[in-house]
């Protein structure tokens, strides 16, 4: 039975690439980094997923959205990119500000937070930090294509790997098949819809401007997921996330006034 999904996998990891480079038409440099950006696309979100079934909604975006940090450091060692004093100021801020929304144990104790006795709040953290380091090798790996690959075949690529990639998952943890109710279809094709253009409109912003400013604005989104939270979902947040989700989005502003004050020579 293992050797026989070994097998499996090994026919699907040589037609994924096989297919990748028949509707990329990328060979060498760009069909690696075409490879590697939906590789770190594919771990980011399955980590994050992973990650909401031991933290709240709110906590496991903003854990994840750290990636901004690390994506500053990385680009700056392997891209070059050099940020101006007050970007790096905005984001020791913002950093904050995702610190106050997740409220770690280790900070604020356990006080104020209503944790599921089920739920593994350690391992939704690594789960978290993690899809923060793939977020960040996407933004990394996505600059890295700039004006070398065309932004279809930067899509069909990730598209591709997921298609491949999320089906082996299920049939790896044995987590079964069903048909979703009409209600539910709604909601995954709405869902992917928005996946869609959000990665299409941010692979755009990372072929105009740096990794490390981009990553930065990007981290708008713990805003409206408080936002969107607070409406769907009836929750009601702590004063510390939304202290922490202003200084997120002073962070992202400040650093669009940054760019536009100071552009890159």
């Amino acid at each position: 039975m293992v050797e026989s999904r070994r097998y499996d996998l090994r026919r699907l990891a040589g037609l994924t690439c096989g297919v990748i480079a028949a509707f990329t038409r990328a060979s060498g440099y760009e069909f690696k980094y075409n490879v590697v950006l939906g590789l770190v696309s594919i771990a980011c979100t399955l980590t994050f997923y992973l990650s909401l079934d031991e933290l709240s909604a709110g906590d496991s975006i903003a854990i994840s959205n750290s990636y901004f940090v690390i994506t500053l450091g990385v680009s700056y060692i392997f891209l070059k990119e050099k940020h101006h004093p007050v970007v790096i100021i905005l984001a020791i801020a913002s950093l904050g500000g995702v610190f106050l929304v997740a409220r770690p144990t280790f900070l604020f104790g356990d006080d104020g937070i209503k944790a599921d006795p089920n739920q593994n709040r350690a391992l939704g953290v690594a789960l978290s930090v993690a899809s923060a380091f793939f977020a960040a090798g996407r933004f990394i790996t996505g600059r890295q294509l700039k004006d070398k690959v065309h932004l279809s075949q930067m899509m069909t690529s990730v598209c591709i790997q997921a298609l491949f990639a999320f089906p082996t998952y299920a049939y790896i943890t044995d987590q079964g098949w069903y048909i979703p109710c009409m209600y539910d279809w709604g909601r995954l094709i709405a869902s992917v819809l928005s996946c869609a253009l959000s990665s299409y409109i941010m692979a755009l912003a990372l072929q105009l401007e740096r990794a490390g400013p981009v990553s930065m604005v990007y981290t708008s989104l713990i805003v409206f997921s408080f936002i969107l939270e607070i409406v769907l979902l009836k929750t009601v947040p702590q004063v510390t996330s939304v202290i922490g989700a202003l200084l997120v989005l002073l962070g992202s502003i400040g650093t669009i006034l940054v760019q536009l004050k100071f552009p890159p020579e």
